[in-house]
């Protein structure tokens, strides 16, 4: 049997207690489109896009205001304006199209393209919110939870979700963030 270790296991534990507190400073933040937003800052946190006031996207990063900016630039590519690829898959499958091959395959189809410029046009209009957190471990931990509480992605799609086109969960990204942080966390000196 595998040995625990404690020290991480309190670490888990002490980070679970800030999860509700976490959330309600996101669900406090200012709510503005990224473009109207007085200041959005060069550090690591968790952002939360609206639509129509329904929580719809729940993401991080160690650089919210580059990560946000790639979101809603209109010249954003596929791998730097994940959400709204996500959404613009969704419609695009909708119609018909062929949504199977590789992102830069699908980016550079002219049927696809505008279902993705329209995709970027509407995360552009959605507001958001969010909060700096510098720990990788309690970042990654965040984006799960928040995720979970305001129903952004499920395995089974809530309705805001589906409205809005998300067709995969981040989660599955923040399982390997959450590898990377713990295997970052062990080497670091702190």
């Amino acid at each position: 049997m595998a040995e625990l270790d404690a020290d991480g296991i309190e670490q888990f534990d002490r980070a679970i207690e800030q999860m509700q507190p976490l959330l309600d400073d996101l669900l406090a933040a200012p709510k503005h489109t990224v473009a109207d937003h007085p200041k959005v800052p060069s550090v690591a946190g968790v952002y939360l896009f609206s639509e129509d006031d329904r929580p719809i996207y729940v993401g991080q990063s160690r650089k919210l205001s580059r990560r946000l900016r790639f979101h809603t630039s209109l010249t954003s590519r596929e791998n730097q304006a994940s959400f709204a690829f996500n959404i613009a898959k969704r419609e695009a499958g909708k119609v018909g199209l062929n949504i199977k091959p590789l992102r830069k395959a699908l980016e550079a189809d002219p049927d696809f393209a505008e279902h993705f410029s329209q995709a970027k046009e509407r995360v552009r209009a959605m507001e958001v919110q969010f909060i700096g957190l510098e720990d990788p471990i309690n970042r990654t931990i965040f984006e799960v939870y928040a995720s979970l509480a305001l129903k952004t992605n499920r395995g089974v799609w809530t309705p805001a979700a589906r409205r809005a086109g998300v067709s995969e969960p981040p989660t599955r990204c923040a399982t390997r963030t959450l590898r990377f942080a713990a295997g970052r966390a062990r080497r670091s000196p702190n």
